[in-house]
């Protein structure tokens, strides 16, 4: 014991890397930053590695609906540093007498990469006629397959297929099979939630702008019952140029701004619902601009308030939505809401 003190009090550098790298062994084997030491569920292998990279087709069959749901990828998205790539998708559904084609909705589909991610050969069965009659993954009398296919193309054609059986939301499991494999798997993962069950409506893009942050607006325009309202970027603030000349409170400004480019759309209604308050209507432009273009303009009509914070619009090519806002009313208001409090009138 002496002889190791005499040791530390003589190499106190040499002591204080080795401490350190002790203390360093043990926060890897506590926190596990790379996954190394992962047992049980998390540490299985996933039944079918894919990435937005290397997909370039998902093709979804559904027994209980016609046709194939279709999602295509198309343009690479910059991101940040480190981050996985990520692209803008299209969705179709062709059901052999016509094609529906829209754009997909890119948290929907990043959602279904991230589920395949958690999707582990960990609790596997046999397959018989037994195990599958059980997961939902049998043939009918006609030979058709009663559950979820889902093939998975790469861009140079390889292509897996996985089926779906039985799910459970409370439970949050799946039973799955890749390709023509023996085992039947029982995955922590709802994934006929993750695919849409093959629904069109599902994968439909929700974003209500088209893609912008809110440091990219540069002005807006709105009308509600003929009164106009106009607010400008002026450097780093924002000026009310009508109904009331002022500055605008940046606070309110940002939530606002944020609010907008965030829109998601809670339904989309197929025609104006006829119970809204219509006094709660008004016109709205957004002027806008990014790196890559010329300023732009995006236009929308607020065809009415649904309830506390639900609004129905209408975008300039005639696609209804139904959006949460809890900051629209500030273009309502807007000498209440968006003026600084010295300059309310």
């Amino acid at each position: 014991m002496n002889s190791i003190w005499s040791k530390i009090k003589s190499n106190p550098g040499l002591s204080l890397l080795s401490a350190n790298v002790v203390l360093l062994a043990v926060i890897v084997l506590m926190q596990d930053p790379f996954g190394l030491f992962k047992t049980g569920y998390a540490g299985a292998r996933v039944l079918l590695s894919a990435s937005q990279d290397s997909i370039s087709t998902i093709e979804v069959e559904s027994p209980d609906k016609p046709g194939i749901l279709r999602i295509t990828r198309k343009d690479k998205l910059p991101v940040k540093k480190g981050e996985a790539p990520e692209y803008t998708w299209d969705v179709e559904r062709t059901d052999g007498t016509k094609t529906t084609r829209m754009s997909a909705d890119r948290d929907r589909v990043k959602e279904l990469f991230a589920s395949l991610e958690k999707t582990r050969r960990y609790y596997g069965i046999a397959r018989n006629s037994e195990s599958e009659k059980d997961a939902e993954m049998a043939t009918d009398s006609k030979g058709r397959l009663q559950c979820l296919q889902v093939r998975m193309i790469s861009a140079s054609g390889k292509k897996n297929t996985v089926y779906v059986g039985k799910s459970s939301l409370r439970g949050n499991d799946s039973y799955v099979r890749l390709d023509d494999e023996d085992s039947i798997y029982l995955v922590e993962e709802n994934l006929r939630t993750a695919f849409g069950s093959g629904d069109l409506e599902y994968f439909r893009n929700r974003r209500v702008f088209p893609d912008m942050s809110k440091d990219d607006i540069t002005g807006i325009t709105a009308s509600a019952s003929g009164r106009p309202l106009q607010i400008a970027r002026n450097g780093q603030g924002w000026q009310m140029l009508s109904p009331v000349p002022g500055n605008v409170n940046g606070s309110e400004m940002n939530l606002l701004l944020g609010d907008f480019v965030e829109w998601k759309a809670v339904s989309f209604p197929t025609e104006i619902p006829k119970d809204i308050d219509k006094k709660k209507s008004l016109k709205v432009e957004v002027q806008f601009k990014t790196t890559m273009t010329e300023p732009r303009t995006f236009a929308f009509e607020v065809l009415g308030q649904k309830d506390f914070s639900s609004y129905i619009i209408r975008t300039a090519d005639g696609n209804l939505f139904e959006v949460t806002s809890i900051y629209l009313s500030h273009l309502l208001e807007p000498e209440e809401k968006l003026l600084e409090r010295a300059e309310k009138r």
